[in-house]
């Protein structure tokens, strides 16, 4: 077997993961869900004015400070809403094993990069 066929095989075990069907799953409910979508779109359109603000030349650490604490209610007001909240703590899961996997990659790719990591689970937790 090639690596390309290799690779094609991963990914196709990673579409079939349970980690990407609940991401997808998640995803759905989200887009479905009327009061996710006009939250999330209110939440894109006040962090792009606060990132407006915070770009000027000009702005003082307090007023840096109030648009971080503005961002971090606005995020707040998204947690409010389970299926936000799902679709978050899905795509987490899903990054975070991602995350593994080229990891795991790249310690055969560049063994003396991998932070003592030799490929095998047998003396570690698991990659991290």
């Amino acid at each position: 077997m090639t690596v390309i066929e290799k690779a094609n095989e991963l990914g196709l075990m990673l579409k079939e993961s349970a980690e990407f069907n609940r991401l997808q799953k998640a995803q759905e409910a989200q887009m479905a869900d009327t009061d996710a979508q006009l939250m999330l779109m209110n939440y894109n359109k006040k962090r792009d004015e606060l990132v407006a603000r915070a770009s000027k030349e000009n702005i003082t650490k307090d007023e840096m400070q109030a648009i971080r604490n503005e961002m971090e209610a606005e995020f707040n007001k998204l947690n409010q809403n389970a299926k936000i909240v799902e679709f978050i703590e899905a795509m987490q899961q899903f990054n975070e094993m991602m995350e593994q996997v080229n990891h795991i990659v790249t310690s055969y790719v560049y063994p003396k990069h991998s932070d003592g990591c030799n490929g095998s689970c047998e003396s570690c937790g698991g990659c991290h």
